[in-house]
């Protein structure tokens, strides 16, 4: 008997936007086709709408400039769309160390989101004396950290904000250790 299968908490985005974008011109196109087709029906003929644009089909030939163009552009566009339908996004979360002690199976995974580990270092840095303002965001393998202060010592700053947020990161165990890149604005 096998024991329970593991899913991985590396979240990734799904590409619903881009989805949802194409779903919509298809539909659009796909009613437009349907308008004119019951139109014929329905009238016993094209209407004004409908012979210009056959006309301007009919008039194309195979080889024409204007459909290899638009063949070839269709093309591209369906194959960027694909390789963004295939390839994940980046990963939401971020690993970290399981706590020490008996917590549960010993498979068990720990994680946060990226958006909630930028909150937990900008929490971190603003208990630094001579803060005023923090701004946080975890892209990557960084963390950057922008700081505003009224101090014109702004190495000093910085050293005591890295340092914070260096322990920070450790005492949370995230997995791997993102690079702190700490900068300071002087505010008077």
């Amino acid at each position: 008997m096998r024991g329970p299968t593991t899913v991985a908490l590396r979240r990734r985005p799904s590409r619903t936007v881009p989805a949802s974008i194409v779903a919509a011109v298809l539909l659009a196109v796909g009613a437009a086709a349907v308008w004119l087709a019951v139109e014929a029906l329905v009238g016993g003929g094209w209407s004004c709408l409908g012979r210009g644009v056959g006309r301007a089909l009919g008039g194309q030939t195979w080889g024409s400039t204007t459909l290899l163009t638009t063949a070839g552009g269709l093309v591209v566009l369906g194959l960027v769309l694909l390789v963004a339908a295939l390839t994940p996004g980046r990963p939401t979360t971020v690993r970290l160390a399981a706590p020490r002690g008996p917590v549960g199976p010993a498979r068990t995974e720990f994680a946060i989101t990226r958006r909630a580990l930028g909150r937990l270092v900008g929490t971190a840095a603003d208990e630094v004396d001579g803060v005023d303002r923090v701004s946080a965001t975890a892209r990557g393998r960084t963390v950057d950290v922008v700081v505003t202060t009224p101090s014109e010592q702004t190495a000093d700053v910085a050293a005591a904000v890295r340092r914070r947020v260096d322990r920070a990161l450790t005492d949370a165990g995230v997995q791997p250790t993102p690079a702190a890149r700490v900068r300071v604005r002087t505010r008077l």
